[in-house]
C-alpha cells in the first residue's frame, strides 16, 4: 500500500523503513503512516479494542500563546530562528549581567561554555556576531528557549524570547533608496516587538518606559510593562560591548518572557455604536523628554469615556519652537452608544483634556 503511495519501503530488522516522496510534507512521523493505512484501508476494516490504559489529555490554556503563531510573526518580521546553547561563556555573561549569578555546569564541554545562561542575549550575540564577521549587512536573529534563573536554593526555568537586530533597515533592491535603507534603530525594534503584542489582543494594557540596564546603551533602553508588570527589555547595546564583540553596528536586543508578555486575551464581545464619531485635532507642544506614553495616559485622565481613541499623526521639531520641545498633533475621536454627540459635549471634553494637559506636563497649544 506505501508503495502505491509512491513511497519506498525497505525492510529492517524492527520492521519498515518507509520514505515518502517529496510532495507529501505532511507525513514527518511514524502516527503519519497509522493514519495513511486507516485512510486507504478503511475505518470500518479496523477492529476496535480497548486501550492499555486510559488517556489523560492537559486543557490547554485559551490564554497560552501558540508558539507557531508567534514564530510565524517574527518570520514575516523578516526575522530568522536561531537555537543556541543554553550553556554560554561565563565572562561575557558576567559581562552583559553582572547582577544575575549563573549556574556553573559541573562537567562543561570546554571553559568558554560552563555557565547556565540567565538570557537568550549571550547566545544571540555571539551569532549575529560571527554573521558581522562574514560581512553580512541586516542581520535578524530570534529565539524561543529556556533560561535558568538562579533562585533560592534552586534554579528557576524560564521561558523567554528575544531576538536581535543590526545592519540595514531593508534589503538591498533597485526599489528602494539607499537613503531609506538605513541602520536599524530602536524604533525599527520597538515597531517588530508591538507586532508581537498586537496579536495577544490587548494591545492597550502595554507600555514602555526609559530604564537603565548595565548591557544597554544609557538613554536608549526601556522596560516593557504588561498592567504595570515588567515583562520584558528592549534598547541598544552598550558601545563599550559593541566594541568588545567588534561589531561593524551597533545591535539592537529585545527580550521578554514568552508566557508573561504574550499571553493572550480571549476576544470578547463588545458593543458597536449606531452614532457617528467627532473627530478633533490638537497640536500641543510640550518638553523633549515627555514620553508618548504619558501624553497618552494623561490625555485619557483627563477625558470622559466620550473619548474613543488618542491618534498621533504628526511629530514636529524645528523653526518656531523653543530648543528642547516637541509638537504633537493627536487626533481625538470621540463617540457616545446612546445618542449623538453635540459640539458642547465635545469642546467640554476638549478644554478638559487641554486643562489637564498644562497643569500636569506644561504643555501649550500650537495654534
Amino acid at each position: 500500500m506505501f508503495a502505491a503511495l509512491q513511497m519506498k519501503v525497505r525492510a529492517i530488522p524492527t520492521g519498515w523503513e518507509v520514505t515518502p516522496p517529496p510532495h507529501r510534507f505532511d507525513i514527518t512521523i511514524e502516527a503519519d503512516l497509522i493514519e495513511e493505512v486507516a485512510r486507504m484501508v478503511g475505518f470500518n476494516a479496523i477492529a476496535e479494542r480497548e486501550g492499555d490504559a486510559a488517556h489523560h489529555f492537559p486543557d490547554v490554556p485559551r490564554a497560552r500563546p501558540p508558539e507557531a503563531a508567534v514564530l510565524e510573526v517574527m518570520s514575516a518580521r523578516g526575522y530568522h530562528e536561531a537555537i543556541t546553547y543554553a550553556f554560554v561563556d561565563p565572562q561575557l555573561q558576567q559581562r552583559l549581567f553582572p547582577e544575575r549569578p549563573g549556574l556553573t555546569l559541573g562537567n562543561p564541554i570546554s571553559s568558554d561554555l560552563s555557565v547556565m545562561r540567565v538570557s537568550l542575549w549571550p547566545g544571540l550575540l555571539r551569532a549575529a556576531a560571527e554573521n558581522d564577521r562574514r560581512q553580512q549587512e541586516r542581520i535578524r536573529l530570534f529565539e524561543h528557549g529556556v533560561c535558568f534563573v538562579v533562585g533560592v536554593g534552586a534554579a528557576l526555568e524560564v521561558d523567554m524570547l528575544a531576538g536581535i537586530a543590526c545592519g540595514e533597515r531593508l534589503p538591498e533592491q533597485w526599489g528602494v533608496p539607499r537613503h531609506e535603507r538605513a541602520r536599524v534603530d530602536f524604533f525599527d525594534v520597538k515597531a517588530d516587538l508591538e507586532s508581537l503584542l498586537a496579536a495577544t489582543g490587548a494591545p492597550d494594557v502595554f507600555s514602555f518606559e526609559a530604564a537603565q540596564l548595565s548591557c544597554l546603551h544609557p538613554g536608549r533602553a526601556a522596560r516593557l510593562l504588561r498592567q504595570a508588570r515588567p515583562v520584558g527589555w528592549l534598547g541598544e547595546l552598550h558601545p563599550e560591548i559593541v566594541r568588545e564583540l567588534d561589531f561593524t553596528y551597533p545591535p539592537f536586543s529585545s527580550s521578554s518572557r514568552f508566557y508573561d508578555a504574550l499571553r493572550v486575551d480571549p476576544a470578547g464581545y463588545s458593543e458597536v455604536s449606531r452614532f457617528p464619531m467627532v473627530r478633533r485635532d490638537l497640536a500641543i507642544v510640550i518638553d523633549e523628554n515627555v514620553s508618548l506614553s504619558a501624553l497618552r495616559e494623561r490625555v485619557t485622565l483627563s477625558s470622559s469615556s466620550l473619548l474613543r481613541q488618542c491618534r498621533v499623526f504628526d511629530v514636529y521639531r524645528g523653526p518656531g519652537l523653543e530648543t528642547g520641545t516637541k509638537s504633537i498633533a493627536l487626533g481625538l475621536i470621540f463617540q457616545d452608544f446612546s445618542r449623538t454627540l453635540t459640539d458642547e459635549d465635545v469642546d467640554q471634553n476638549v478644554a478638559s483634556i487641554v486643562a489637564g494637559l498644562r497643569v500636569s506636563l506644561n504643555a501649550k497649544i500650537r495654534e
